[in-house]
């Protein structure tokens, strides 16, 4: 990429989000949320976003960047949600981020004399649920049907139908059974979106089993 061509994006972002702050504080910020819903959505995609009709954001909730976002089918931004996507932010169907909850795809590079910046997407999984107050740092991807416990900073890969918790979020266990698992992948998703089996029960060895005596340290129980 050029020097013109970052240029181009950077004044095409600043024109972008001139104009959307300025008609959420007048058009959505003041109303309810379900009387700014519409209208939100619809400034969010004249902007750029992709939002499917289904998906729900709070008037309360703050998006930086409206072209970096994706919201698929019936995802929820919820109450006060803060998504500072200056990368693309892309939450999947059925997910759910909880109020309070801080969404950063981008850091500064400690190792650089200028902290320049350095960016990298965030993926919410299909039936995810994000609790309140969580921090989502640079570079995560929450897997499908994962839970992310109230308070938790995530700044890596959550591998799908896993529970986390803490600072750093560490994998306290599974929301099912594995056989339950597989079970779930062959009848809800297709042979392209399917997780393999061969990895399912990897994560399931690697996250949970492998780990019963450094989960129970860490969780008290």
């Amino acid at each position: 990429m050029t020097h013109k061509t970052k240029q181009k994006e950077k004044s095409e972002h600043v024109i972008e989000r001139i104009i959307w702050n300025t008609l959420y504080y007048i058009i959505i910020r003041p109303f309810p949320r379900r009387m700014a819903l519409v209208w939100e959505r619809a400034i969010l995609k004249l902007l750029g976003a992709r939002i499917h009709p289904t998906a729900h954001i709070y008037s309360s909730t703050k998006i930086w960047c409206p072209s970096n976002l994706i919201m698929e089918e019936n995802s929820i931004l919820g109450d006060h949600v803060d998504v500072f996507n200056v990368s693309i932010v892309h939450l999947k169907a059925n997910a759910c981020v909880s109020q309070y909850t801080s969404i950063y795809p981008g850091s500064r590079s400690m190792t650089n004399e200028k902290f320049n910046k350095v960016t990298s997407p965030i993926v919410i999984g299909e039936n995810s649920w994000v609790g309140s107050h969580c921090f989502i740092g640079y570079g995560s991807n929450i897997g499908r049907e994962a839970v992310i416990g109230a308070g938790s900073v995530v700044r890596s890969i959550i591998p799908p139908y896993s529970m986390v918790i803490g600072n750093p979020a560490k994998v306290v266990g599974f929301r099912y059974s594995l056989e339950e698992i597989i079970e779930k992948e062959s009848k809800n998703y297709n042979d392209k979106n399917r997780i393999s089996t061969d990895i399912l029960e990897k994560n399931y060895n690697k996250y949970f089993l492998n780990r019963l005596k450094d989960i129970k340290e860490f969780t008290k129980l």
